[in-house]
């Protein structure tokens, strides 16, 4: 098998709060209802300008009106990619396939957590990360700070 030419470290979870609404009751629940739960992703990647490294961050929202949960979720990891790798196949790699690899620590956690409550758990579905995110490039990656919690490039 070949190695890939980008690592990642151990994502890590940089906050997590998880709150079940008084206000809604278990026979409240439309659970017939085709709606579909809306989720909220924001990703945040700072690229450092002369280093072949990254932190990239994926933030994870949930809280409507009609739904019991409030949740708020952000891991981060730090990437790093081989040397002569293109900025198109790295920034491609920053801004799908880092938040998908992220959302997939993320998912199991929410459903687990929700899943001790009375409602049950909340699954989130496969999201396309295609869409237009910014790379933020730095000077230093040191003291990267994302919500409460801290992510270094520095080792």
């Amino acid at each position: 098998m070949k190695q890939s030419f980008i690592n990642f470290k151990k994502p890590i979870i940089l906050n997590l709060s998880c709150k079940v609404k008084d206000s809604i009751k278990l026979e409240d629940l439309d659970y017939d209802s085709e709606s579909k739960p809306c989720l909220k992703f924001r990703t945040s990647i700072k690229k450092h300008k002369s280093e072949s490294e990254a932190i990239v961050a994926l933030s994870f929202d949930f809280n409507e009106e009609t739904k019991p949960f409030v949740i708020h979720i952000t891991m981060g990891t730090k990437v790093k990619w081989g040397k002569g790798v293109s900025d198109d196949i790295v920034e491609q790699i920053l801004k799908s396939n880092v938040p998908t690899l992220l959302l997939s620590y993320i998912r199991p956690l929410v459903s687990q957590i929700t899943n001790y409550s009375q409602f049950g758990s909340l699954e989130i579905p496969f999201c396309d990360f295609s869409g237009s995110i910014e790379v933020e490039e730095v000077d230093s990656t040191e003291d990267m700070v994302s919500d409460s919690g801290k992510l270094s490039c520095q080792e």
